[in-house]
């Protein structure tokens, strides 16, 4: 349960990165953008052990990309993200949630 768990985890993170540059045909462009940034930024309030495998998996993938989390849970989240948005920031790449949060982002 917990491998199937950090699979799909880790398949959502590929795709998330991946998935624009696939549907256009740009992924050596965003790779080599990867590369230049050499940060991704995982939002999520999943179990540390969870999310650490996860993190090392997208690692030995992408080596040349250095994955860190920040934890933080449902309103905490949202309150993080929509902080940032109106100070004209975004610090983060993915967010994980498997609640309502996402619904309230989208608005």
């Amino acid at each position: 349960m917990f491998m199937t768990r950090v699979f799909n985890s880790f398949l959502l993170l590929t795709v998330a990165i991946l998935r624009p540059a696939i549907a256009i045909g740009q992924t050596l462009d965003r790779i080599e953008a990867a590369k230049k940034k050499g940060l991704v930024v995982f939002f999520s309030g999943m179990i540390v052990q969870d999310t650490g495998a996860l993190l090392a998996a997208f690692e030995k993938r992408y080596p040349f990309i250095k994955a860190t989390r920040v934890r933080a849970r449902g309103s905490e989240l949202i309150a993080r993200i929509q902080t940032e948005r109106q100070a004209g920031v975004q610090s983060w790449d993915v967010c994980n949630s498997s609640g309502f949060e996402g619904y309230v982002l989208l608005e």
